[in-house]
């Protein structure tokens, strides 16, 4: 005869049972509990929004691609042409480095490879098949629309398994990451006041007519027009470069 199968709620109680008895410890329970869920968990709910990539241009040159590498502490880049909907490629920091380790420049159309785009409505089940399936470790993530809206990783699910998943809120809130050497990568849409509370004696105006409320808009309003990527804006004992746009828009600053 066929024993009945145990259902998920089953598992969790038996796992809160082996937890008061002390055959599991809370950390095993909560990888167990947290696995039960990830049938449950989209794409779009861990990966690193949009917003937030360090992106690479396949034209860009080696002087270009290197400080963006470097400045980021991110490991893989996706590669665009023409816009950042249409991705070409993905580009790795270990590819780059050993070019760089050669001594010759890096091209990046000659390190891409070939990018791995989920919907981001897919399950994160269904991601780590995906990406079994098809022997990656890293995704892009699409809309409905096509559009890319993020990118994920097997590094994701890990923390998806051992940690809490932060709220869609407090991943799409614009960062800001304090380098070794004691600068800045913030997004350019950050709040001018976040700004100033993490750059010490740095003042922005609060005046409502001033019309800027993020970094970006501080950027624009010193220039008077829109930057280009490589410049920099001087002000109060800091520099502001622009590492990064996204069309008209400031997407990465480097703070000095």
């Amino acid at each position: 005869m066929k024993e009945p199968s145990i259902c998920e709620e089953e598992v969790r109680v038996m796992m809160q049972e082996g937890l008061r008895a002390g055959a599991f410890n809370q950390v095993e329970s909560e990888i167990v509990r947290s696995a039960l869920a990830l049938d449950e968990v989209m794409v779009r709910d861990i990966m690193t929004p949009r917003t937030k990539i360090i992106w690479l241009n396949r034209d860009d040159d080696h002087s270009t691609v290197w400080h963006k590498v470097v400045v980021s502490g991110h490991t893989s880049f996706p590669v665009y042409e023409v816009s950042r909907d249409h991705v070409v490629g993905i580009v790795s920091l270990k590819a780059i480095y050993a070019n760089v380790a050669a001594g010759t420049a890096a091209k990046i159309r000659d390190l891409m490879t070939k990018p791995l785009v989920v919907p981001s409505t897919q399950t994160v089940i269904q991601l780590l098949e995906t990406f079994k399936r098809e022997g990656k470790y890293l995704a892009l993530a699409a809309d409905e629309f096509g559009g890319i809206v993020g990118l994920v990783t097997l590094h994701d699910v890990m923390e998806a398994l051992v940690g809490e998943l932060p709220s869609p809120e407090e991943s799409a809130r614009p960062g800001a990451k304090k380098r070794e050497d004691g600068s800045w990568l913030m997004d350019g849409l950050i709040e001018i006041e976040r700004v100033g509370m993490l750059l010490p004696g740095f003042q922005f105006s609060k005046k409502e007519n001033e019309g800027y409320k993020t970094l970006a808009g501080f950027i624009v309003k010193e220039l008077g027009r829109v930057p280009k990527e490589g410049e920099t804006v001087t002000a109060q004992g800091y520099v502001f470069e622009i590492l990064d746009m996204d069309g008209h828009r400031v997407d990465k600053v480097l703070v000095i």
